[in-house]
């Protein structure tokens, strides 16, 4: 995929992730807005639905589909486990651990987009109105980064989705991404994104990965590193 097209397939996976049963509508006019893509949405269709299976009039995208079934199973448990904490307690048990023994599944836990961490939550179910200024959304980046909240997450569980990398190395990536973009001018007055033109944080994170992928590519050549598939 083009970037561009990276850029969509990400947040239609943002989208669908925060639909009740996990879906999309099948259909065209929907999606070439969903995925922003508007008009361009015929140029890319066709790479970007191979992604998704057909069923009842809607798409799915099978891997998004275990990882929500996936954590739905680990919130059951965690409820479970709580109650089950809290019972002790109650009957004078004592501090009791049977809360806190279940940790999140290992890989994807809240398999949405980039997008959603770039964004407001209720801009999602309104795609016409998603754009905010770039500053905020900037800003609302580096506080879920330096926070590592439930936005940000989202976002390494949609790149671990899409490269099937381990959290550790998405981490490190973005790390790296933030450290570049916010590095002061000379003058102090400004960080790096500000002196471009424009500045899409969802496209430019999409644009760093699949740089980042061909470059361990190059490194697996020559000495065996993973490559981000």
């Amino acid at each position: 995929m083009t970037p561009e097209a990276e850029g969509a397939y990400i947040h239609l996976l943002c989208v669908e992730w925060n639909t009740d049963d996990c879906s999309l509508p099948d259909n065209d006019e929907e999606l070439a807005n969903l995925s922003r893509l508007v008009e361009k949405w015929f140029n890319h269709k066709d790479k970007i639905l191979k992604n998704f299976i057909r069923k009842v009039g809607k798409l799915y995208n099978e891997r998004l589909l275990k990882e929500r079934e996936k954590q739905a199973k680990w919130r059951e448990k965690s409820s479970l486990a709580g109650k089950l904490s809290a019972e002790k307690r109650a009957k004078g048990g004592g501090n009791s651990k049977v809360g806190s023994s279940l940790v999140q599944p290992k890989g994807n836990t809240q398999s949405q987009s980039i997008s959603l961490l770039t964004q407001s939550q209720d801009s999602i179910s309104t795609p016409s109105e998603c754009y905010e200024t770039p500053t905020k959304i900037m800003e609302d980046f580096k506080i879920s980064f330096t926070k590592k909240n439930d936005r940000y997450k989202t976002l390494v569980g949609a790149v671990t989705a899409r490269w099937n990398i381990p959290d550790s190395q998405v981490n490190a990536e973005i790390e790296k991404f933030i450290n570049y973009w916010t590095e002061k001018t000379r003058d102090g007055k400004k960080e790096r994104w500000q002196t471009e033109k424009t500045f899409e944080v969802q496209r430019r994170l999409t644009t760093w990965f699949l740089n980042a992928n061909k470059f361990v590519a190059k490194q697996q050549q020559r000495g065996g590193l993973g490559r981000i598939s």
